[in-house]
């Protein structure tokens, strides 16, 4: 095919080169204005066309890119935490605090004393020889429980019936210092073990999880020994071969003038909405965390928006221009205007005090005659001082139940904003997973697990039950950051957002590019049939002039002869 397909070409270059000769017609200049007369109106318009797509996907391009990253970058704002109430301690050497993911403590103050931090039990080996000694075969058996203490030595174990014990067997295989340790971190117990070696040996560290009800003992059962059989690793209030470097214990804090014990340093059930994370204990010493309201930050944010809002609007405006906007007539883009158009007015809280604003609009937002937004200052400066718990919920959204047997647990945004009713739930019993009513429909259970049905209006929504509740309600508030991931989910969807027009632009241009390469194919066709055809008639011209010419001197030569 490409040897045919260069022979032509050659051919058809040759015969250009002579044409002309036998007629004295520049048919060469002739054939090329007859494929300009035929192709050139068809491939400028294909060209425009073409132009026009490449804008209009670029166009569409950098719409996605604006919405994308406005949502993203508020997210991200969001996500740090700065636009939300923090617990401020007034020693962090002891402890330090900050406010759970939405949760509202701008009115929350505590006292907490500090009395002794929670650790992990830790014990340690003999020193061996390096971490290839071998200490026998047999079994390790590791219980858990919470230890009584003489001193320093186990003196009394109670095992936790709720946890089955984990026994390793030990072989040839695995009894090496290494080996063992390998065994223990490859039982997935919460117990980790690790060789430490230094210049004079090797030494085995065994750590456990931290709360005084995770200590553990260590029985040993020998079927032979080693450089030191498994009995040098028992650890047991008989036998206590190993040595302690660390109890399991508890971390005790007084809170408000109520005792507590939790199992670790990082606490997130004592204080409502507030974590907690211990840093040294210091009996008598109280530490006082007070709230700090994020007021300028909420307020800069709220200009922040209004700016990035603006730029895209700015962005959309040229693209809709009706006389030089690239997408003046794109449907998604329309819809893209009248969605942003909704942006004040969307209600973004759940539940709110009464008179409480609930939109942007109602804290200063004001969208202009022109599409543009802007900052009524005095009226977000009174917002944030008589409803600053409502303004930072818009930026800090809350998933709440007005019962203490129920807790939300699925993620926020899973769930569409909005108030739903849950009714007679039942806790789990044995052999006999929760159950109950969400929003109107049975819920699907697993376990203490209770979720609402995917045909409810509250899909998504999972709640923990831990007790019988006749009647309940959750509050899920949409926030701002949602709100926006919702609306650029919406503007780019795929099959009737951005997304789908760019695919349209993308299939037009393809389609385009086919009918460019067929006027390229036809014109290449005509100019090589017309390039035949003018050499044909300039041979049959040659050929004529020649017999014309013929003519001529035997006419003269036949007048000459009668002369």
């Amino acid at each position: 095919m490409t040897t045919t397909s260069s022979t032509t070409t050659t051919g058809s270059s040759s015969i250009n080169s002579i044409l002309g000769v036998g007629s004295g017609i520049d048919t060469g200049a002739l054939v090329s204005q007859l494929i300009s007369a035929q192709f050139d109106t068809k491939t400028q318009a294909l060209s425009t066309q073409n132009d026009k797509l490449t804008a209009q996907i670029s166009a569409i391009s950098a719409l996605k890119s604006g919405i994308n990253t406005f949502s993203t970058s508020l997210n991200t704002l969001l996500a740090g935490g700065t636009l939300q109430t923090q617990p401020v301690s007034s020693n962090t050497g002891i402890l330090t605090a900050k406010a759970l993911p939405g949760a509202s403590i701008g009115n929350l103050t505590s006292e907490v004393e500090v009395q002794q931090l929670a650790s992990s039990q830790l014990v340690t080996s003999q020193q061996f020889a390096s971490k290839t000694s071998t200490l026998g075969t047999g079994t390790l058996t590791f219980t858990f429980g919470a230890a009584s203490w003489t001193g320093d030595t186990m003196s009394g174990f109670a095992a936790d019936s709720a946890r089955t014990p984990v026994t390793l067997d030990i072989t040839s295989g695995n009894n090496t210092l290494a080996g063992i340790a390998q065994a223990i971190n490859g039982a997935n117990m919460g117990v980790t073990a690790t060789v430490v070696t230094s210049t004079t040996g090797a030494t085995l560290s065994i750590k456990g999880p931290s709360g005084e009800a995770q200590a553990f003992r260590i029985d040993a059962t020998e079927t032979s020994t080693g450089d030191a059989g498994l009995s040098s690793l028992a650890y047991n209030p008989d036998s206590a071969s190993l040595s302690l470097s660390r109890k399991a214990q508890d971390a005790i804090l007084v809170v408000d003038g109520v005792s507590a014990h939790r199992a670790t340093n990082s606490i997130t059930d004592l204080i409502p909405g507030m974590q907690l994370d211990l840093a040294k204990a210091e009996v008598g010493t109280k530490v006082t965390l007070n709230p700090s309201r994020p007021t300028d930050a909420i307020s800069q944010a709220v200009n922040d928006f209004v700016g990035a809002y603006n730029e895209l609007k700015s962005l959309l405006a040229a693209d809709t221009d009706p006389k030089t906007g690239a997408l003046n007539n794109d449907p998604a883009v329309r819809a893209m205007s009248q969605q942003l158009a909704t942006l004040t007015s969307t209600q973004l809280l759940a539940t709110a005090p009464a008179g409480a604003p609930k939109t942007l609009a109602e804290i200063g937002v004001r969208t202009n005659r022109d599409g543009t937004l802007s900052l009524d200052s005095d009226k977000l400066t009174a917002a944030l001082a008589n409803y600053p718990d409502a303004v930072e919920q818009m930026f800090n959204p809350q998933q709440t139940v007005d019962s203490p047997f129920l807790t939300v647990t699925s993620k926020q945004g899973a769930t569409a904003a909005g108030v739903y009713q849950i009714s007679n739930v039942v806790a789990r019993q044995p052999g006999q997973s929760a159950s109950g009513t969400i929003a109107g429909m049975a819920g699907l259970p697993v376990g203490d697990i209770l979720s609402a049905s995917r045909a409810s209006a509250a899909a998504g929504l999972s709640l923990k039950v831990t007790g019988d509740v006749a009647s309940a309600t959750v509050s899920i508030d949409l926030g701002i950051g949602q709100m926006m991931a919702n609306l650029a989910d919406s503007i780019t969807d795929p099959d009737t957002g951005l997304g789908a027009s760019n695919d349209r632009y993308t299939r037009q241009q393809s389609d385009l590019a086919d009918q460019q390469d067929k006027l390229s194919t036809d014109s290449a066709a005509m100019r090589d049939r017309l390039t035949q055809q003018f050499a044909t008639m300039d041979s049959r011209v040659a050929a004529y002039k020649a017999t014309q010419s013929f003519l001529e001197q035997q006419i003269k030569v036949w007048t000459n002869s009668n002369n």
